[in-house]
């Protein structure tokens, strides 16, 4: 199969407020405060869900959400390291400090009364792959099943792979993709047979 797959990188905003929250063993006098902002546009993003826990145990889970101005805070908190996430219509699940798929974000660590205000989450709108499905000799082929997964470190893995099928005219749309490098393969109808992927 021969694909044709022009790439689309919709913009869209996300951004979160704070609410009552529980905190790991310790002085709960530590906060982590700062705004959304779409990482294309720069403007701020408001109505982002923030979701916040411990890090490497995970045994502490709290949410906020962004306001109309992008800001957001969670008050209260002990000290320990903490992995900071966000999501929004239009913008996947991403940690912050995320710069590609391959790159998993940063963490933030918080010593006993730290205040750690001014933080800057910049968002990224998700990436739509569209594209036709023809055969070789340009037929179109519909319910083909086509996955576009992100490339991991040195190419070695996809990563966050996804997919679709195509509908009566060949044409596909993925969606929900978080920036980065992708491979993108098809495999033919279920009711031709062979199952085998075909890469771009």
């Amino acid at each position: 199969m021969r694909f044709h797959l022009p790439l689309y990188v919709l913009s869209a905003v996300s951004l979160f407020s704070a609410q009552p929250q529980n905190h790991p063993a310790g002085s709960a006098n530590c906060r982590i405060a700062g705004r959304v902002v779409n990482s294309v546009t720069g403007e701020p993003v408001a109505g982002v869900r923030l979701l916040l826990n411990n890090y490497p145990e995970s045994t502490l889970r709290l949410r906020s959400e962004s306001n109309d101005a992008g800001g957001f805070s969670f008050d209260g908190l002990g000290p320990a390291t903490y992995l900071l996430r966000a999501e929004r219509d239009g913008f996947p699940l991403q940690p912050y400090g995320m710069r590609s798929t391959a790159w998993r974000g940063e963490t933030l660590t918080l010593t006993d009364g730290q205040q750690l205000a001014n933080l800057v989450f910049r968002v990224a709108p998700q990436v739509i792959i569209t594209g036709t499905v023809t055969e070789d000799g340009g037929e179109r082929v519909a319910q083909a099943t086509v996955c576009a997964g992100a490339l991991g470190p040195n190419s070695s893995r996809r990563i966050g792979l996804r997919c679709n099928s195509s509908n009566a005219a060949g044409e596909f749309r993925i969606t929900g993709l978080l920036p980065g490098d992708f491979e993108v393969a098809a495999a033919p109808p279920k009711e031709s047979a062979s199952g085998e992927m075909g890469l771009l």
